[in-house]
C-alpha cells in the first residue's frame, strides 16, 4: 500500500504551525510563522496559512498532490460540520469564514477538516504521543487559561454543538472566584498559569511574608515560574500556593475520572515545564482526594510529550480520521 501524507495546520492567535505527518504518525517537517492578526482580514490569515503548508510541503520532499488529506485546528466558537469558523476572540473581523472549503480550495480541493484547537491537541496525544496505544485520553491544558480535548473510543468528544471538554469551567470552589466566562469557582479560575501568578500577587499585596515581594517590586510581576522558584528556595507562602494550585489541578482532575474514566489525563501546557515538581503533587493529591472503592480504577495522571507540536499532528491525525472514517 502506498504511504499517505498529511498536512496539519494550528492557527493560533500567535503563529500558524504547520506539519506533515504518515500514515503513522511520524512527522516529516514542521514550519512556524507568525499569524500577524493586527490590522488582517480573515483573507490575509487564510493566504498565510495556505503559503505556511505551501514551505511544509516543500520542506518534507513532496507535493501537494502527494497529500491525502488536510486537517485545521483553530480557537474560537466552531462548526465542525460545516467548517466555518463561527467567531474567533483572538483575530477581529472573523466571523462565519468557511475555513475548511477554502483552504481545500487553495489546495487543489483536497479533503479538509476543521476542528477545535484543543481537540487536535488531544488527538496529537492520543495517536503519536503519550496516549499512543490506548482506547481513551483526556488532555488538560494549563497555560494562560485551562482548557482540554476529549477522546473516547478513537473518536473526538465534540458535544451538543461542538462545545464539551471546556474542561477549564469545571467547578472546584462553588461560590468562589469569578472566572472570565462569568461562573464562580472554575479550575481557571484557581490553576491556570495567569490566575495561580495572580492570586500569589494578591496574597503578597495583603502583606503575606515572602522572596517573592523583592520579585513583585522590581519587574512589577509574578509568574508560576517565580512561584516555583521560591518554593524549591524554601519560600513557605510560595509552597502553599503552589500545593494549592497542585490540589485544584487535582480536583479536576477528579471530576475527569469520574466522569469519563478515559484510560490517560494528560497535562500539557506552559506549567508542566515543572515536571515532576507539578506532576507529583497533582498525583499526590489526586489519590488521597478519592475515595478508596476508586483506587484500582482511576485514570493515569501523566505529563503529555509533544509539546508546541502536539496542534499540526493532531490536526494532521484529523484529517486521517476524516479520510478513513467519513463525517461523523
Amino acid at each position: 500500500m502506498a504511504r499517505k501524507y498529511y498536512l496539519g495546520i494550528d492557527l493560533g492567535g500567535t503563529n500558524i504551525k504547520t506539519g506533515v505527518v504518515d500514515d503513522d504518525a511520524k512527522l516529516l517537517s514542521k514550519y512556524s510563522t507568525p499569524t500577524c492578526v493586527e490590522g488582517n482580514h480573515s483573507d490575509t490569515i487564510l493566504k498565510r496559512m495556505g503559503q505556511a503548508g505551501e514551505i511544509v510541503i516543500e520542506q518534507a520532499g513532496i507535493t501537494v498532490d502527494d497529500i491525502a488529506a488536510i486537517g485545521v485546528g483553530s480557537p474560537g466558537v466552531l462548526n465542525h460540520k460545516e467548517g466555518f469558523i463561527l467567531a474567533q476572540p483572538n483575530i477581529q473581523g472573523w466571523k462565519n469564514v468557511p475555513v475548511r472549503d477554502i483552504i481545500s480550495r487553495y489546495f487543489k480541493n483536497k479533503l479538509t477538516t476543521l476542528e477545535n484547537d484543543a481537540n487536535v491537541a488531544a488527538w496529537g496525544e492520543f495517536w503519536a504521543g503519550v496516549g499512543k496505544g490506548t482506547n481513551s485520553l483526556v488532555l488538560l491544558t494549563l497555560g494562560t487559561g485551562v482548557g482540554g480535548g476529549i477522546v473516547y473510543g478513537g473518536r473526538f468528544i465534540r458535544g451538543y454543538r461542538d462545545n464539551a471538554a471546556e474542561l477549564g469551567h469545571i467547578i472546584v470552589e462553588p461560590g468562589g472566584r469569578r472566572c472570565n466566562c462569568g461562573q464562580l469557582g472554575c479550575l481557571e479560575a484557581y490553576a491556570s498559569a495567569t490566575n495561580s501568578a495572580k492570586i500569589a500577587t494578591e496574597q503578597i499585596r495583603a502583606g503575606r511574608p515572602t522572596s517573592m515581594k523583592a520579585v513583585l517590586e522590581e519587574k512589577g510581576a509574578i509568574t508560576t515560574e517565580t512561584i516555583l522558584t521560591h518554593m524549591l528556595s524554601g519560600d513557605a507562602l510560595a509552597k502553599e500556593l503552589w500545593l494549592q494550585t497542585c490540589r485544584y489541578i487535582a480536583l479536576g482532575c477528579l471530576t475527569l475520572n469520574h466522569t469519563i474514566n478515559a484510560e490517560i489525563i494528560a497535562l500539557a501546557g506552559g506549567m508542566v515545564g515543572a515536571g515532576d515538581h507539578l506532576l507529583n503533587p497533582v498525583r499526590q493529591f489526586y489519590h488521597e482526594l478519592q475515595g478508596h472503592v476508586f483506587n484500582n480504577v482511576c485514570s493515569n495522571i501523566v505529563l503529555a510529550k509533544l509539546g508546541n507540536d502536539a496542534g499540526f499532528v493532531g490536526a494532521a491525525g484529523a484529517a486521517k480520521l476524516r479520510l478513513e472514517a467519513g463525517e461523523w
